[in-house]
Formats: C-alpha cells, structure tokens, sequence
C-alpha cells in the first residue's frame, strides 16, 4: 500500500472517531434526539473497546516494521 493511503486511512479513522464522539455527544446532550437505550451504549462500547484493542495491536505492528526498515538502512 502507497504511504498516502496509509495516511489517507489513519485520516478515515480519526474522522470516524470524531463523527461518533459528536454523534453520542449530541445524543447525549439534545432533548429533542433520539436516545441510545442502554443496552445500545453497552454494545456500542464493548465494541470501541474491541476496535481499541485491534488499532493498538496494529499499531505496535507498525512501529516494529519502523524499527526493522530503521535497522536495515543503517
């Protein structure tokens, strides 16, 4: 993958990111919004929480490859 879609990417995510802070922010906050019951936060967390986990472990994955490709241009 090009180095700009890499970027492009991490973009997208950190975008997403702020869309969905907004969005639970505004329905959190606007009386006149439609509600998550509950149940729908719960879910919604544990699935961040699984996205969190992924997006770490996918960034120690690059930092490796960093220090490799750093390693083998000295």
């Amino acid at each position: 993958m090009p180095q700009t879609d890499g970027k492009q990417l991490c973009t997208s995510i950190l975008v997403n990111v702020g869309e969905l802070r907004s969005w639970v922010k505004k329905a959190l906050d606007d009386p006149n919004a439609p509600r998550p019951t509950f149940h729908d936060l719960c879910g919604w967390s544990e699935e961040l929480l699984s996205a969190a986990t992924e997006l770490t472990g996918l960034a120690i994955q690059v930092t490796q490859a960093a220090q490799l490709l750093h390693n083998h241009d000295k």
